[in-house]
């Protein structure tokens, strides 16, 4: 009988702190400066693509949400300034540190060499853009890609990647693997096939592509697409 009674009674007290919270006005996450901790900058890059890169920081608890970072290029001092941001709530967080990671699209950019900031004047790295040897947006024709995954089978590094063809007579011509000290860039190249009649429409295709020997740690894996973007992941090789 002294179950019965004591139920009622911790439903009651539940039923009331949930009304009390409910109306308490929510208070509004503020939006805060934040730190990369380290920039993967993909080589390669020249003066007819959109430049992208990926930074990687660290929130000191779960309270913290990524917005996009702003952008500041100066042409004339070659200088990239980047303001990473984060939108910092007020509720009860778990505390633990979590990892978070932004691209950051940095737009087309005039050849020569880059020193990239953070927050006006924290040295986070430098890039190099290569003058354009086309009019066209990329040196090549790529293929679409929507998704890029890492695995490891045995003694061989891969990358599974994903996209639909958007007519029937576009294929993959050629694979190219470029392995960086913290980067990981695959090209993969097209073409559309003259021989057989094309059609309008979508194309899945899955593309395996072992891109040998690496050393273990952290890369950012980054496919070239078609769209003048990029599928921009990072990985742990083991």
């Amino acid at each position: 009988m002294k179950a019965i009674k004591i139920i009622p009674t911790l439903m009651l007290c539940t039923a009331g702190l949930f009304n009390q919270v409910q109306a308490d006005e929510p208070i509004a996450p503020k939006k805060v400066s934040v730190d990369f901790t380290k920039l993967y900058i993909p080589d390669g890059y020249e003066a007819n693509n959109n430049v992208e890169i990926v930074g990687e920081g660290m929130f000191e608890n779960a309270c913290y949400r990524r917005t996009n970072p702003t952008v500041q290029v100066n042409e004339e001092t070659r200088t990239i300034d980047i303001g990473p941001a984060a939108y910092k709530y007020n509720g009860l967080c778990l505390q633990v540190v979590l990892s978070f990671n932004a691209v950051i699209d940095l737009g087309v950019l005039k050849a020569g060499d880059y020193n990239i900031t953070q927050n006006s004047g924290k040295a986070l790295g430098k890039i190099h853009v290569g003058r354009a040897r086309t009019s066209d947006p990329d040196d090549y024709l790529y293929a679409p890609i929507s998704q890029a995954y890492f695995k490891k089978e045995g003694l061989f590094n891969q990358v599974l990647l994903n996209g639909s063809f958007p007519v029937s007579c576009m294929k993959i011509k050629e694979l190219r693997v470029h392995i960086q000290p913290d980067v990981l860039v695959i090209q993969p190249i097209a073409y559309l096939d003259k021989s057989v009649a094309c059609v309008v429409g979508q194309y899945h295709f899955d593309q395996l592509v072992d891109v040998g020997a690496m050393k273990s740690g952290r890369y950012l894996l980054h496919v070239r697409s078609i769209n003048g973007h990029s599928v921009n992941s990072l990985i742990d090789v083991p």
